[in-house]
């Protein structure tokens, strides 16, 4: 991703990485959508500051992973509440998306083993 100093830049880059465009007039001014890219599924909120305490987490966890040829994914939860949400590194995201789906198909087809008798008997 390029690095832009303003953040419309930012926004356009953003918007680049999903295939859109950027939100002319994104926020309460738009006709379209309150998303900062017009992309038609995904709901984009763009933030461009000089620090966020995540980043720190993150160079920490890549370092890690790093050194065991890993890729880094930092997974965060509050307490009491049952979502958590994931930062990576956009360069990572086919990676991880491939062993998100490796996991999904394994628990799927231990469910169809668990639930179908006939299947553990090959």
């Amino acid at each position: 991703m390029a690095n832009k100093s303003n953040w419309k830049g930012f926004e356009r880059d953003l918007a680049k990485l999903f295939g859109t465009e950027r939100n002319p007039l994104s926020g309460s001014n738009s006709k379209h959508t309150g998303s900062d890219t017009l992309h038609p599924y995904l709901y984009v909120e763009a933030k461009k500051r000089k620090s966020f305490a995540l980043f720190e987490l993150y160079r920490d966890t890549k370092r890690k992973a790093r050194k065991e040829d890993k890729t880094p994914v930092v997974a965060i939860k509050e307490t009491g509440r049952p979502q958590v949400l994931l930062l990576i590194d956009p360069d990572d995201l086919p990676r991880v998306c491939d062993c998100y789906l490796e996991a999904k198909r394994a628990r799927i087809d231990m469910e169809i083993d668990l639930h179908n008798p006939e299947d553990c008997n090959g």
